[in-house]
């Protein structure tokens, strides 16, 4: 496991990241992070209206500003100059495995794609899995996103088929190897 030190400085001569905890003057960075993510991540695999929709519902004002603050959930954002190029958050939530954790969201915006800045995010959400008590993390992608699936397996999470649901994968990782 990295350091923050590590997570947040110059890993492998990589442009320096700030990675912060998401605060409510990140809601529309946080949005317009999420629009051109979902806008390009989910094109062939939902309707514009549909995803439309579900940026508004689930990236809307309220909605953040309740993920943002609540106790039971991290929730961290990657600055780069004025503008939120990634974000991340993980929390109390599936309780099928020991560890009780699930990664909420992680996105990327395409223009920083394959840069690491998924990785160092998912770090430090796991790091504090870890400071929890947790020893491990489940997410859900959808079956269609080969993007997030290949992320996700990248970063050594193990596709579990017998807890799919209607057409999500849903993914284990173990944090105590």
């Amino acid at each position: 496991m990295r350091s923050l030190a590590q997570i947040a400085g110059s890993v492998l001569g990589r442009t320096m990241l700030n990675i912060a905890q998401a605060v409510e003057a990140d809601i529309p960075l946080i949005q317009a992070a999420a629009a051109e993510s979902w806008r390009v991540t989910y094109a062939t695999v939902f309707s514009s209206a549909f995803i439309e929709d579900f940026l508004s519902s689930a990236y809307g004002t309220t909605a953040l500003r309740r993920s943002i603050s609540s106790e039971r959930s991290f929730f961290v954002v990657v600055k780069e100059h004025d503008h939120i190029v990634g974000f991340c958050q993980i929390g109390q939530g599936d309780s099928r495995y020991a560890g009780g954790f699930q990664l909420f969201r992680i996105y990327v915006i395409p223009s920083h794609w394959r840069r690491g800045v998924g990785q160092d995010l998912l770090a430090r959400a796991e790091a504090w899995v870890l400071e929890q008590g947790g020893r491990g993390d489940c997410c859900y992608v959808h079956g269609l996103n080969e993007v997030g699936k290949g992320f996700y397996l990248k970063n050594g999470f193990l596709h579990v088929p017998e807890q799919d649901i209607e057409g999500e994968w849903y993914l284990w990782k173990d944090l105590a190897k």
